[in-house]
């Protein structure tokens, strides 16, 4: 299974091993091949659930990254991304009728703060990118959470 850059899921499926499930009685579904994709239904949802996870990300490693220097620089890409997948999902909530217009706006905004990755990849410019970053996106999570009620 992988995931796609817009939050979709993507599960191959394998003739054969179909074949030895329905041998061993763990399936009665046809044989098939392909790839189904699973998307999201709610895309206000999706763009929550990126903006806590970036959130929660960013505030382990700016709480360890004095600690684990060399993990904290690989999660850079981790948290941009999950940043990335909120802006993304909120437009499609906002274009969807999920998020109003204004929460939309805020969304982006907050994740403009934080667009710029550190270019010097030192322990203290990435620690404080990562307060900030957890800062932005703890507000963008709240503000999601609320909106999804």
């Amino acid at each position: 299974m992988s995931t796609g850059p817009d939050g979709a899921l993507y599960l191959p499926h394998a003739p054969l091993r179909r074949a030895f499930s329905l041998a061993l009685g763990l399936t009665t579904e046809p044989l098939l091949g392909g790839v189904t994709k699973w998307s999201a239904t709610r895309h206000d949802l999706l763009a929550r659930d990126a903006a806590c996870a970036a959130a929660d990300r960013a505030a382990n490693a700016a709480a360890h990254g004095a600690d684990c220097p060399e993990s904290a620089i690989a999660d850079l890409t981790q948290v941009d991304a999950l940043r990335s997948q909120m802006l993304d999902a909120a437009e499609r909530a906002v274009a969807a009728g999920e998020l109003r217009a204004g929460d939309g706006r805020r969304v982006r905004r907050l994740g403009a703060k934080i667009r710029r990755l550190p270019v010097r990849q030192r322990a203290t410019t990435v620690v404080r990118y990562y307060r900030k970053a957890a800062r932005a996106l703890g507000r963008a999570c709240r503000l999601l959470s609320a909106a999804g009620r």
